[in-house]
């Protein structure tokens, strides 16, 4: 991804990119204005690289994030702690309800790609509004657990980076609780086994063995990966601000807030104090996405910090249109090529926001 030849040109999401990227096909089941996206163009499954993804996607495939971003003159505050080993906070915030997931699919895709470890969110505001139940934590005083989350987590990190994981021991120490994923179920004894001989992957293959530990499998694992430094760690979360509202959970009564369930305390990672100095990642990218399409009381803007680092992704350009009319021929949207006057009247009637750019020029 060169963000200097590549931007505003389309590049393909394959079919072998999805099952090996976005375990139980997130990009073409769950997310509508995406299907609705590739529906309009099928068969082809193209995104445009649009310039503030593709500076992301050149920084990650140097794994200079330091150098790059510094370059870019983006005054981002972070700290490098090694020379190629950086941590660092992005936001993404659309100007207007648009394709913000997008963005995150093609940084997620690549950062797969490239051999990065990736936790991905892609539906954050699901945690607290369609999750099942919540049931108290056995391991977190005055926490909650969902573990149907946490096993989506889990799994997800063993499908796209179990190899790696397999590779990294662990750095704290957590008593008895994991072992190694060799044994069917928990041992009697902690002597059965060498303790200093377990992995990242152990607590994941843990975790899903038993539903109590499966939540706290999540916390201790977000709390492993920001300490690896033997490869680079992306977190991607998508409808971050979804966290900041009232969830639909309560307790004997009581509501439940979303800093009380423990998998999403272990992951909101911005808050009033903007990017906290506990969480950063030893080597590694966390990038946090909002979402409009839930209007709400709540003002995201005054419960977490974030504008020194934000990338705001604005409605297309006019290069950006001319782009991808272009790509519209290039893919035989329809069989005539559309006029300079119907580019007008496409940026005129959908102001450059991409899904109704793509239904307008459908009728033209």
């Amino acid at each position: 991804a060169n963000k200097d030849t590549d931007v505003n040109k389309f590049f393909a999401l394959t079919d072998e990119q999805i099952k090996k990227n976005f375990p139980a096909g997130y990009v073409v089941t769950s997310n509508p204005p995406i299907v609705e996206l590739f529906e309009l163009v099928e068969p082809n499954k193209h995104f445009m690289l649009r310039k503030p993804v593709a500076t992301i996607l050149s920084a990650i495939l140097s794994r200079k994030l330091a150098g790059t971003m510094a370059r870019e003159g983006l005054r981002l505050g972070w700290r490098a702690r090694h020379r190629q080993n950086v941590s660092r906070l992005v936001y993404l915030a659309p100007l207007i309800t648009m394709f913000v997931s997008v963005s995150l699919i093609q940084i997620v895709n690549f950062a797969r790609e490239n051999g990065w470890i990736v936790l991905h969110v892609p539906h954050a505001r699901a945690w607290i509004h369609e999750a099942p139940y919540v049931t108290k934590s056995a391991f977190h005083e005055g926490k909650f657990d969902i573990d149907v989350v946490g096993a989506d987590i889990l799994k997800q990190l063993i499908q796209c980076n179990g190899t790696q994981l397999a590779s990294l021991p662990l750095r704290g120490e957590y008593g008895d609780a994991y072992y190694p994923r060799s044994f069917v179920k928990k041992p009697k004894s902690a002597s059965e086994y060498n303790k200093s001989d377990l992995t990242l992957l152990d607590i994941c293959e843990s975790g899903l063995k038993d539903d109590l530990l499966t939540c706290k499998a999540v916390v201790d694992l977000k709390a492993e990966l920001a300490q690896v430094t033997e490869f680079p760690v992306l977190i991607a979360i998508d409808e971050y601000n979804a966290w900041f509202q009232k969830t639909v959970f309560g307790y004997e009564g009581v509501p439940v807030k979303a800093e009380d369930i423990t998998v999403i305390d272990a992951l909101r990672d911005v808050d009033a104090s903007g990017y906290r100095a506990d969480r950063k990642l030893a080597n590694g990218l966390f990038i946090a996405a909002t979402t409009e399409n839930y209007p709400t009381k709540y003002d995201f803007s005054k419960q977490a910090s974030y504008k020194r680092v934000r990338k705001l992704l604005h409605p297309y350009t006019p290069q950006e249109l001319t782009s991808l009319v272009d790509y519209f021929h290039a893919i035989n949207f329809r069989q005539s090529k559309y006029s300079d006057k119907d580019v007008v009247f496409l940026r005129l009637m959908t102001k450059g926001v991409p899904l109704k750019v793509f239904k307008q020029a459908c009728i033209l």
